[in-house]
């Protein structure tokens, strides 16, 4: 599978005609002390699905993964790709709301994404002391 976006943000919405609004993206944070409880963050995702592809929906999971390489957290969910004007399409668009992630120190920090239970892209995130 072929990422075509991924990013964190503050909010995020997919529209009913398929457009994909994100709003304030971030690939750093800062924090005055640690550990640091951040209370909501948006992962956004486009991905192109290959035509021969034969499911009529994916398993995904996001491991949160601290700066040591250690799993801090999974989150898991089942998506379908949307229908629109009657065909299904090309493109997979996905948001996964991250709430109260707990980082323990100040470091790089990553988001692994799992379709089907195959790596496709991982997204960083350096926290920073204040």
């Amino acid at each position: 599978m072929d990422f075509k976006l991924a990013v964190l943000c503050e909010d995020a919405a997919i529209t009913g005609v398929g457009n994909i609004n994100v709003h304030r993206t971030f690939r750093h944070l800062w924090a005055g002390a640690f550990p640091h409880q951040h209370p909501r963050m948006v992962l956004v995702c486009t991905v192109a699905i290959p035509d021969a592809f034969d499911s009529d929906h994916f398993q995904l999971a996001v491991d949160f993964i601290d700066p040591d390489g250690r799993r801090l957290d999974r989150v898991l969910d089942a998506i379908q790709p949307c229908e629109q004007n009657g065909q299904t399409r090309d493109m997979l668009d996905f948001t996964v709301e991250l709430r109260n992630l707990v980082f323990e120190a100040p470091g790089a920090y990553q988001f692994s994404i799992f379709i089907n239970g195959d790596l496709v892209q991982a997204v960083g995130l350096n926290l920073h002391r204040a």
